[in-house]
C-alpha cells in the first residue's frame, strides 16, 4: 500500500540519517567539546567549525546541544557560541545535497540495488567486534538506507491526492507557505526530513518552487523547537544561545520574505529555476549564507539585543 511505501520511505530516510549521525558521534567521542573549546578562535573560523561540524555529523540539532551545554558549563563564551550555531545553520544544508543527489540521480533500478548491498552490508559489519568496523557499517548502513528513504518518500502524492490543489495554492500565499514549513518540521522533528520530502515533491514537480522555498524557510524557523527544548532547566547564559537560534533564522526569514516576493515579481523564471531537488538545495544553502554575510559582521550587536530579550 501506498502509505506503508511513504511511512517506510521516511522512516529509512531518518534512520539513515540517525546511523550516519551516531557513526560520527562515536567516532568524535569525547572529542567535540575538545574541538570547540580549541578550534573558536575568530569569527570566520568559528562560523567554519560550525558548518564543519555539522556537515560531518549531519545533526545541526547535536551541535547546537552540545554548544548550550559548554554554555552552561561556562567553557564557551556566548558570543563564540552563537558563530557555532550561525555556521550549524549552514552545516546542515550538506543533508539537502545528499537527498538532491538522490532524487535526481540516474538510473533507480540499478541504484536502489547498489544502495541495497550498502544497507546489508553495513549492518552485517555492525556485528563486527572491532569499533571501527562496526562504526563503518553503522556509516554504510546510514547512507544507503537515507537514499532508499528518498526513494520511498516519492509516494507522498499517492498517499495524499489532495495536496494536488494545496501545494499549488501555498505558491501564491508566503505566509500560508511559511507556517506549513514550520508545522512539518514540528511534525517529523527534523527539517532535514520535512526539506527532503519537499525536494522529493519539486522533483516530481507537484509543488511550485515558491511553494518549496516558503516552506524551508519555515522550516528553519520550525527546527528550533529541539533547541528551546534543549534550553529548559538551564541557567540564563545557555537559555540566550537557544534563543539567539530562533531570533537568528526568525529575523533572516523576515529579511528573506520581501526579497523572494520582488524576484517572483520581477523574474518570474527565476522562481521556475530552482524547482527541482537541486534548485531547493540551492536556495536552502544560499538562504543560510546569506544570513550569515548579513548577520556575522554584527554579532556584538545581536549578543546585547538577546541579552536584552
Amino acid at each position: 500500500m501506498d502509505i506503508f511505501a511513504f511511512l517506510g520511505g521516511l522512516a529509512l530516510f531518518l534512520f539513515g540519517l540517525y546511523q550516519i549521525r551516531t557513526a560520527m558521534e562515536t567516532f568524535m567521542k569525547g572529542r567535540l567539546r575538545s574541538v570547540i573549546g580549541r578550534m573558536t578562535a575568530g569569527t570566520v573560523r568559528t562560523i567554519a567549525l560550525g558548518t564543519g561540524l555539522t556537515m560531518l555529523m549531519q545533526s545541526s540539532t547535536a551541535v547546537t546541544v552540545v554548544t548550550v551545554g559548554m554554555v552552561e558549563s561556562g567553557a564557551l563564551e556566548k558570543r563564540k557560541a552563537f558563530l557555532l550555531v550561525m555556521g550549524a545553520n549552514l552545516g546542515t544544508t550538506a543533508t539537502a545535497w545528499l537527498v538532491a543527489l538522490g532524487a535526481s540521480g540516474g538510473e533507480k533500478k540499478s541504484g536502489n540495488t547498489v544502495l541495497l548491498v550498502l544497507l546489508c552490508l553495513g549492518v552485517l559489519m555492525e556485528y563486527f567486534q572491532r569499533s571501527a568496523v562496526k562504526n563503518g557499517g553503522m556509516l554504510l548502513s546510514g547512507i544507503g538506507a537515507l537514499f532508499l528513504g528518498v526513494e520511498g518518500m516519492g509516494t507522498v502524492m499517492d498517499v495524499f491526492p489532495g495536496l494536488y490543489g494545496i501545494l499549488p495554492a501555498l505558491g501564491k500565499n508566503s505566509l500560508a507557505a511559511l507556517g506549513a514549513g514550520v508545522m512539518l518540521a514540528c511534525m517529523v522533528q527534523s527539517s532535514s526530513a520535512g526539506i527532503g520530502i519537499l525536494q522529493v515533491l519539486a522533483e516530481r514537480g507537484v509543488i511550485p518552487a515558491q511553494a518549496g522555498m516558503y516552506m524551508i524557510l519555515g522550516e528553519n524557523i520550525g527546527t528550533c523547537v529541539t533547541t528551546l527544548a534543549a534550553g529548559v532547566g538551564t541557567g540564563a547564559a545557555a537559555r540566550s544561545v537557544t534563543w539567539f537560534h530562533l531570533f537568528f533564522n526568525v529575523v533572516g526569514t523576515m529579511a528573506a520574505l520581501p526579497v523572494l516576493a520582488a524576484i517572483f515579481h520581477l523574474l518570474p523564471q527565476a522562481g521556475t529555476a530552482m524547482g527541482s531537488a537541486v534548485g531547493l538545495a540551492m536556495f536552502h544553502t544560499m538562504f543560510n549564507a546569506f544570513n550569515i554575510a548579513v548577520f556575522g559582521p554584527w554579532i556584538h550587536q545581536m549578543q546585547r539585543i538577546n541579552r536584552s530579550m
